[in-house]
């Protein structure tokens, strides 16, 4: 019951909260955002085309609908339509605001080789309808290496071989680990930059609180962020918010349909 109190609780506060992702450098994933973003050595599913492409090796299939912004005042709107089945996957997002929308198209492959390393690949097309934004193409190239068996480390390199308006290519390593008891995955994740010649440390925690409902904390430069998922059979509903040092707050809500069958490389 406290579940569903705690559901109901997170639906009510969508109204009142808003968010703008950068829709071709952060991940498109409420799992991503609830855990820092730190999820290169923890991608799976559908989430995987956008988190790291390596991911898409795992079986299973499934489809993916979010919705990452909801902003009243300034009618900021990112919806979020992704399905996968072993080794491939297709998704579709976009940034509606007043003055602009840009709208990004994805497809993405996945393989297992059989000494267990993952790689895979994922190339996205951006555009603006109105012609006064971004219009290109850009990939990222991912890997993910189960280390052990409660162990994963993976890299996933972003926005390279682009063609068209450039965008700002970017090299992210992770690791995750998972406890056994108590049952938690810590994932930890170094972003480089390279247009601005920096980086930073985002990490993320998940905990399964009961075997169908996960607690998710995470931090990420000057951000803070949690959330909660809850899975009904072959559906998973997913609620994330991120506040930052004004004690400003940011909401998403997502659905997951379908199920992973679980490798070398899950650490669930």
């Amino acid at each position: 019951m406290c579940r569903w109190w705690i559901l109901c609780w997170l639906g009510v506060m969508v109204h009142a909260t808003d968010i703008r992702i950068d829709p071709l450098t952060y991940p498109q994933s409420v799992m991503a955002m609830a855990r820092g973003y730190a999820t290169v050595a923890d991608p799976y599913g559908a989430s995987a085309l956008t988190l790291n492409p390596a991911g898409l090796a795992e079986s299973g299939r499934g489809l993916q609908v979010h919705q990452l912004a909801n902003n009243h005042s300034q009618i900021i709107n990112q919806p979020g339509y992704f399905y996968y089945r072993p080794g491939w996957s297709v998704g579709y997002w976009s940034e509606q605001t007043t003055s602009h929308t840009l709208d990004v198209s994805a497809v993405g492959l996945g393989h297992r080789s059989q000494k267990g390393l993952h790689w895979g690949i994922a190339y996205r097309w951006y555009t603006t309808p109105s012609g006064n934004g971004l219009n290109g193409s850009a990939a990222d190239i991912g890997v993910l290496v189960p280390l052990h068996r409660y162990l994963n480390m993976g890299m996933v390199v972003k926005n390279s071989l682009w063609w068209g308006d450039s965008v700002s290519p970017k090299t992210v390593l992770g690791i995750a680990a998972r406890l056994p008891q108590p049952r938690v995955i810590l994932t930890v994740d170094a972003v480089d930059v390279a247009a601005s010649h920096r980086g930073y440390v985002c990490w993320g925690l998940r905990t399964d609180i009961a075997s169908d409902f996960s607690l998710q904390l995470g931090m990420y430069p000057q951000h803070y962020t949690g959330g909660v998922a809850m899975q009904l059979k072959t559906i998973t509903i997913e609620y994330a918010m991120v506040g930052d040092d004004t004690g400003f707050l940011h909401a998403a809500f997502g659905l997951r349909l379908g199920q992973r069958r679980l490798t070398a490389a899950s650490l669930r």
